[in-house]
């Protein structure tokens, strides 16, 4: 499955990448917010990454693409989590912080599946945003109605993330481990993924 994953990205993402930075106009303080972001979680993940963005109307969504230690936005996503009530920036980083979660999944051994993969890159969301200080609150219940809602119930789909209620214990246990240094909780993250779903 992962390699069916990683062919289906190395396929793909001459597509994405061709509708990057040009074809979408981002306003110059988000560009400035996404390289701050940007430096921060490569620093935090020790992963070397490009961070752009995407016209993603054909439908919201961020990608990670290891191969090619890329991270894609869309344009719509962004907007879409900027003008919801009460969400602002909070609820992006959660989902930059699952990205580049990816990317840390390729610089530490595992033997993950896909499904797995991504509720561990909701753990690891968690443990950055729990780790940097970055909850408070109110800041909790953003990042976990941003997690819930992005779940699904579609087992069988290859693109299925996990579900609403996965999602969110992934988050919340991250949080639990900010404590952890990365390696250790990459590791621990990695277990509680495989023993509880």
């Amino acid at each position: 499955m992962k390699t069916l994953l990683l062919l289906a990205l190395t396929v793909f993402a001459p597509c994405l990448a061709a509708q990057t930075q040009s074809a979408v106009a981002i306003h110059p303080l988000m560009q400035d917010w996404l390289r701050e972001q940007e430096q921060q979680l490569e620093l935090f993940f020790g992963v070397d990454a490009t961070l752009d963005w995407y016209d993603d109307s054909d439908g919201m969504n961020a990608v990670a693409i290891p191969g090619k230690s890329q991270i894609l936005v869309g344009s719509r996503l962004m907007r879409y989590h900027l003008l919801k009530a009460g969400r602002g920036v909070r609820s992006l980083r959660a989902i930059l912080a699952h990205e580049y979660g990816h990317l840390a999944q390729e610089r530490y051994p595992n033997n993950l599946s896909f499904a797995y993969r991504e509720l561990h890159a909701d753990l690891l969301a968690g443990y950055y945003l729990g780790r940097n200080g970055l909850v408070d609150a109110s800041g909790f219940w953003v990042y976990a109605n941003a997690t819930f809602e992005i779940g699904d119930y579609d087992a069988g789909s290859f693109s299925h993330h996990g579900t609403p209620p996965e999602r969110l214990a992934c988050l919340m246990a991250g949080f639990r481990l900010a404590h952890l240094p990365l390696e250790e909780a990459f590791r621990v993250g990695t277990e509680f993924v495989e023993n509880n779903f």
